[in-house]
């Protein structure tokens, strides 16, 4: 197993989710970090954003909608 790949990095508040685990913070931006993570069942890497949103209705739309601008680019 690759040590960039265990469960140490997966907290109470973040649990392996569908087939993939999170791996080492590999960068972040403006709205979120981005993890390495691996597909549990093929081994392919790929890159995941965690996205924190804010618990204000009108804010967490906005953060919503500037999401959405950036995955549309």
């Amino acid at each position: 197993q690759n040590s960039n790949f265990n469960n140490s990095h997966i907290g109470p508040q973040m649990p392996r989710i569908g087939g993939w685990k999170r791996g080492e913070n590999i960068g972040a931006g403006a709205f979120g970090n981005v993890f390495m993570g691996l597909n549990s069942d093929t081994g392919e890497l790929m890159a995941v954003k965690e996205v924190a949103f804010h618990a204000d209705p009108g804010k967490m739309q906005e953060s919503i909608d500037q999401l959405e601008h950036e995955i549309s680019l």
